[in-house]
């Protein structure tokens, strides 16, 4: 079994008209593949808010595997790698510079 973390949105109008997501809850639980996780998540949102279904307080749900990101993580060769700052940069000539 994986850990899932399940973010929850809605859609509002800011002041000036433009639509934004805002989280309502977050969720992580452990599943066996994203689909059940999502489906454990949407029933335990409901639960909590004492709704019939989490769509009443949400528009939309995002699925993100954590154990995927724990792995990366643990894995140096999936680092970022940092640039080589060690050579020598050449100035370039201004134009009102003579040779």
């Amino acid at each position: 079994m994986s850990l899932y973390r399940v973010s929850f949105f809605k859609r509002l109008a800011n002041s000036i008209g433009h639509e934004i997501e805002a989280c309502q809850r977050i969720i992580e639980i452990r599943a066996a593949n994203r689909g059940n996780a999502l489906k454990a998540a949407c029933r335990r949102f409901a639960a909590h808010a004492g709704i019939k279904s989490w769509m009443q307080h949400a528009d939309t749900a995002k699925v993100e595997c954590l154990d995927d990101e724990k792995k990366t993580r643990s894995d140096p060769s999936s680092y970022p790698t940092v640039p080589d700052v060690s050579k020598k940069k050449t100035r370039r000539k201004r134009p009102y510079e003579s040779p």
